[in-house]
């Protein structure tokens, strides 16, 4: 089955199951459940209060519903203590059912909140582990995921937080009016009810079906125009320099047609469902005065006096008003329903897909498995033994090898740009790998980063083919197209460090850029840790050291080591195992981010020296913890607990995100990147034209950097000059017979006899 196939299958069960209600409110029932399996107990108080304050606006316009009955009988009596009470309680009735309104909305929010924040988190568990994002994003068939996270579930749990009460409270309501009306005036308005609910129910259920496909098609059109706009505003200076704005306009514009063509489908279909609901709901108070006056007709009622008929009708028709507007809202619920189908299929499908997911390490391995036509070759932590030498002479200072592999474009594999590669990286001889553009260069080091499988070379004969990577050793790749995590991004405490007043004002002060550039650093080589924590240098290191002994996986830009270009120092000899941090990094990674800051020229000395001093100064002052500090921070901890209640945003929180205009350029952005390869240590590092914005200087004291630190670099470049920094050069050609897997013969991929590749060493 080829992997076309495939996704046509997937995009036609896709559509079953938005025709599938029932399905669908399983399914999500299941995902909530997953979500809230850890931390459930504020989503179930939150929920059984929102149920209370339902039920409690219930019997509150219950009894509002009454006093108009009341009215008339004091009024028909002239009684005019009867009419003071009654005013009274009106009053009191009305007051109380505006505040439980506003309870109601207000816990109907927290709950939304509290199941955004589930759901979310358990996505985002799922997204961002094992390179799940990039499987997602481009090994799939699925648009928008950041949509999916960002947009549509904040709009789901919304539209749940208000429809499911309904759903639960309404037919209880629906069986308290049915007796009240039976009681009352007999089972004729009743039945007459049911039978309008039965017939519009019908109605409804099939036009539901109907909108939430068009709902679906125009969420996934907002997030097509959306990406557009993002794509741009990501790239406007590059978009600037190639003048691209006329095609982009074009672009743009076409798919803003997209998006009115699919919303002017959706409000079409909306009309119609609202059309059918307003019907039911007018034909529901004409069906009230009908049963009350074939009741009155028929004489039912028996032989009361005008003001007793008055008073009864008025019940009886509060009654059956508000039992046919109970059924009538459970039909109005269509429209939401509808909205909440369509959209919530669109998370459930990020799910399916995240779950597809699981069974895999990274990409590849998710890509071989659904490879049916080609053998695969995916990563081996081990070596075969040959003639019963031991493992260890061999792999010592092997970091890769590949042997009768072949390299192909995915999504089918079909197209082979490099045929039967025989290669080893071995430590301390760096590899430059070269060749015209469109031949391979970055496939190959997709495929040694696990993005893509490897191929095997002899298709009738897998088990030639091998692809070891040594586990003891830690990996580090640095992309063609610089990508820094939090770039134009700072905490919001990150600059209360130095003696400056509005730093808003100085954004090209050069202690500004220094620090933050120090934070970029640190973000690029590790996640920071929760405010206030300790973090403990030497338990990072026993951490890495035992990951690189045990882990078979590949460590691609590990967390800070601790290791000590630095002296860890302090005031005492306790500082030596408990560092404080600033910012969610320790103060000691900050000394060796700024020292390798100034040696790539990123920094000047003066600047990290002045830095150097505040951090010292931080960590003197924060070692002085006193008992009247703690109580502080606790009675601050409580006043903000308070205080939040009503704030947009909390301005305390260390990791509150800043906005600033960096305007850093592509080669200091490569310079930043070159700095946390330094930073971690890896055994080897992968460079995909990652010097190229560099003059011949800086190139120097990169690969001096690297050489000094004992980290094998393995570069893809265009530029000659770096052939002075390897010892081994892999060069890549275009093949002359435009490769394809179908036109393979007697099971080898390419021709063997004129391979696409050469091997050169130079010492």
């Amino acid at each position: 089955m080829s992997f076309t196939r495939i996704n046509r299958h997937k995009q036609y069960s896709e559509r079953n199951k938005i025709a599938s209600g029932f399905r669908f409110i399983l399914k999500f029932s299941k995902l909530i459940y997953q979500s809230l399996r850890q931390d459930w107990t504020v989503s179930l108080l939150l929920a059984i209060a929102l149920l209370i304050c339902g039920a409690f606006y219930e019997y509150v316009a219950y009894q509002v519903g009454l006093i108009a009955s009341e009215f008339y009988s004091a009024l028909t009596k002239k009684s005019y203590i009867s009419f003071i009470w009654t005013l009274r309680l009106s009053i009191l009735y009305v007051f109380s059912i505006s505040f439980v309104i506003a309870v109601q909305g207000m816990v109907a929010g927290h709950l939304a909140i509290t199941l955004r924040n589930a759901l979310t988190t358990r996505l985002h568990k799922h997204y961002f582990r094992c390179k799940r994002y990039y499987t997602v994003v481009n090994l799939m068939d699925m648009d928008n995921p950041d949509q999916r996270l960002t947009q549509d579930i904040g709009t789901v749990c919304s539209l749940l937080s208000q429809t499911v009460p309904t759903m639960l409270i309404n037919p209880i309501l629906v069986i308290f009016y049915t007796y009240k009306c039976v009681e009352k005036a007999g089972w004729l308005g009743p039945v007459s009810a049911y039978i309008l609910f039965v017939g519009f129910f019908i109605l409804t259920r099939l036009i539901t079906n109907w909108t939430s496909a068009a709902f679906y098609e125009q969420d996934k059109q907002e997030g097509n125009f959306r990406f557009i706009h993002t794509q741009l505003r990501c790239s406007a200076e590059s978009a600037a320099f190639m003048n691209v704005g006329p095609s982009e306009h074009y672009l743009a514009c076409t798919s803003f047609h997209r998006l009115l063509t699919a919303a002017g489908v959706n409000v079409n279909r909306r009309s119609i469902l609202l059309c059918v609901t307003t019907m039911d709901a007018y034909l529901g108070g004409i069906l009230n005065y009908l049963a009350l006056g074939v009741v009155l007709f028929e004489g039912l009622f028996g032989d009361l006096d005008s003001s007793d008929i008055a008073v009864l009708i008025s019940e009886t028709s509060f009654y059956l008003l508000y039992l046919i507007n109970k059924l009538t809202t459970l039909i109005d619920l269509t429209n939401p329903i509808a909205q909440l189908v369509g959209i919530g299929h669109r998370i459930l499908t990020l799910n399916d897909n995240l779950d597809r997911c699981l069974p895999h390490d990274h990409p590849a391995s998710y890509m071989a498995s659904i490879a049916f036509d080609v053998e695969t070759v995916l990563p081996h932590p081990y070596l075969p033994t040959e003639c019963g030498r031991s493992l260890a002479s061999l792999s010592d200072d092997t970091f890769i090898q590949l042997k009768h592999v072949s390299v192909g474009v995915p999504p089918g594999l079909d197209r082979i740009l490099i045929c039967d590669l025989n290669l080893t990286i071995r430590k301390d001889k760096p590899l430059l790998i070269t060749g015209p553009s469109g031949v391979g260069k970055t496939a190959l080091l997709r495929v040694l980063a696990d993005l893509w499988p490897a191929l095997a070379a002899d298709q009738r004969r897998p088990e030639r083919s091998l692809f070891y990577r040594s586990p003891r050793f830690t990996y580090v790749y640095v992309p063609q197209q610089s990508f820094v995590p939090s770039n134009g991004s700072c905490p919001s405490e990150l600059f209360n460090l130095l003696d400056i007043v509005d730093t808003d004002q100085v954004t090209w002060d050069a202690r500004v850029r220094a620090l933050h550039l120090a934070y970029l650093l640190l973000t690029l080589s590790d996640t920071p840790a929760p405010p206030n924590a300790q973090v403990s240098v030497h338990a990072e290191q026993d951490d890495e050291s035992s990951v690189q002994k045990s882990s078979p996986t590949i460590q691609v830009n590990a967390a800070y080591s601790g290791s000590g270009d630095f002296p860890v120092e302090g005031i005492d000899g306790i500082e030596q195992y408990s560092v404080s941090s600033f910012c969610g990094y320790p103060i000691d990674a900050y000394h060796r981010a700024l020292k390798l800051l100034v040696e790539l020229r990123l920094a000047d000395v003066q600047d990290a020296e002045y830095i150097h001093e505040k951090l010292r100064s931080f960590r003197i002052r924060s070692s002085v913890i006193t008992s009247t500090n703690c109580c502080l921070a606790f009675w601050k901890r409580v006043c903000n607990l308070f205080r939040l209640g009503c704030q947009l945003v909390s301005h305390r929180s260390t990791f509150e995100p800043a906005e600033r205009s960096t305007g850093y350029s592509p080669g200091e952005v490569q310079r930043l990147l070159l700095c946390s390869v330094c930073f971690q240590r890896p055994d080897v590092v992968f460079l995909d034209e990652a010097t190229n914005q560099l003059n011949a200087v800086d190139q120097a004291q990169v690969y001096e950097s690297l050489r000094s630190r004992r980290i094998t670099p393995v570069t893809v470049a265009h530029q000659m000059n770096l052939r002075q920094y390897h010892s081994v050069e892999l060069q890549l050609f275009s093949s002359p017979n435009s490769l394809d897997i179908e036109d393979k013969s007697n099971g080898v991929l390419g021709d063997s006899a004129r391979p696409s590749w050469k091997i050169t060493h130079y010492r």
